[in-house]
């Protein structure tokens, strides 16, 4: 049975439940559960019968608010002050050049070694899998040298230890489009093995290559993987491109996810750019009104490493 034989069915039934209901009280439908008796005994095990194998039902509950209440839930984790919490989807977005790797890889470096980055602290050191589709090994690993050139010695074997890449030049047959199972899998594996709790894919564009604007099918698909790592524990940090009009590449439906949007938009005066960027949370559902607050930063990147300035 084709799934809209299968959706026709299942409406044909509703309907059928909600007669039995009108003609035995004489009112209209108010709980299919309060249908004659026998009517929800059938309609619930043909419903099994229809989900078997298709759908863990055991695994499917509900949950009153007192149930809840008295769960015992952790709180989500602060890895990177109030900036990057555990559990949560994040995305930076900015144009070309504009250094949304630099900045997330700043970031990553603090966490990786409970750093500190412009205005948030971690308080403990976390693994990273920063998954790379762009960059050739060699920028990589000049890049790599300027992050941790300030650093003191404990602080450089917290970062070698624990900010791991994968990088497409790695990978014999190239990293695998992540719209597909396939590329999911090997994520998933590969997350499992570096045992980071915090997972970078920059970028999407690099990362998803058969996606375009309108493909919101696969883009849904991809956006339940990130919420089924959410589920699972993990911090997800993607990146994603802007044009210069201000809009971000890909679907419509890309931010629709995300705990939280940061967006990177090159400060202009007198139509020329200072060399300052604006940091603007575009999204923030953890965020106090303070929190959330933008501001304006300045990179500096000479021989002696780079530096993020609060202007």
């Amino acid at each position: 049975m084709d799934k809209h034989a299968s959706l026709k069915g299942f409406v044909m039934l509703l309907r059928n439940l909600e007669n039995d209901v009108v003609q035995s009280a004489g009112k209209g439908v108010t709980n299919i559960i309060k249908a004659p008796e026998g009517a929800f005994d059938k309609f619930k095990a043909q419903a099994k019968s229809a989900l078997s194998g298709k759908v863990d039902l055991d695994g499917l509950k509900m949950m009153n608010s007192g149930e809840l209440l008295k769960t015992n839930i952790p709180e989500r984790e602060e890895l990177l002050g109030h900036l990057v919490l555990s559990r949560t989807i994040n995305n930076v977005s900015g144009e070309a050049g504009l250094g949304k790797s630099t900045i997330t890889m700043a970031v990553c470096a603090a966490i990786a070694t409970a750093g500190k980055f412009l205005k948030w602290e971690a308080k403990a050191a976390s693994r990273v899998l920063y998954v790379d589709g762009e960059m050739l090994l060699s920028d990589l690993k000049t890049r790599i040298k300027k992050i941790c050139h300030q650093m003191d010695v404990n602080q450089k074997l917290l970062f070698m230890e624990n900010l791991i890449f994968l990088n497409g030049e790695l990978c014999i047959d190239g990293l695998p489009s992540l719209l597909t199972r396939e590329g999911q899998m090997l994520l998933e594996l590969k997350l499992l093995e570096s045992r980071a709790k915090v997972i970078v894919l920059d970028n999407l564009t690099s990362l998803l290559p058969d996606a375009d604007s309108a493909d919101t099918v696969a883009m849904k698909a991809f956006l339940q993987w990130l919420k089924n790592l959410r589920y699972a524990g993990y911090t997800v940090i993607t990146i994603n491109h802007m044009t210069k009009s201000g809009a971000r590449c890909g679907s419509v439906v890309l931010d629709t996810y995300n705990d939280m949007t940061i967006d990177l938009t090159a400060e202009i005066k007198n139509k020329e750019r200072t060399g300052n960027t604006r940091f603007t949370f575009a999204k923030s559902r953890h965020l106090s009104a303070s929190q959330k607050q933008g501001f304006l930063y300045r990179y500096d990147d000479d021989e002696s490493g780079q530096t993020f300035t609060l202007v």
